[in-house]
């Protein structure tokens, strides 16, 4: 389903699951059989999944200050690392002397954006 999320239509879908959950704010149900009846070529598992895509981003933006247009998991966002701790090692990495960073566990990229904020060079791997 990720490929399709990355879509053109796909995309097209987040956006318009983001708009009816704006119309229908706390309730998902109403929300989603207003995207069906804007969008019935959509299938079940496309429309759920471009809901659940626009929900996941506006925590993202919300709770991480992660993009708003990157594709995430709930997995993802549940293991992230929060910005203001992401800062703090960074600060402590640059005060200990070290240049470059090498991240094992890459995740969301939100320990490597504010490492490179930071000024240090990155390696990560997820």
């Amino acid at each position: 389903m990720s490929a399709w999320l990355a879509s053109r239509p796909g995309a097209a879908a987040v956006d318009a699951g983001a708009a009816a959950l704006d119309r229908h704010p706390g309730d998902p149900l109403a929300a989603g059989s207003d995207l069906r009846r804007s969008h019935p070529d959509l299938s079940p598992t496309e429309a759920s999944s471009a809901l659940e895509q626009a929900d996941l981003r506006r925590e993202a933006v919300a709770r991480y200050g992660l993009p708003g247009h990157w594709l995430y998991t709930r997995d993802g966002l549940e293991q992230a690392t929060r910005p203001q701790v992401s800062r703090r090692r960074a600060a402590l990495i640059v005060d200990s002397g070290a240049r470059t960073v090498l991240d094992l566990t890459g995740g969301l990229g939100a320990d490597v954006a504010a490492f490179l904020d930071a000024g240090l060079q990155v390696i990560t791997v997820e």
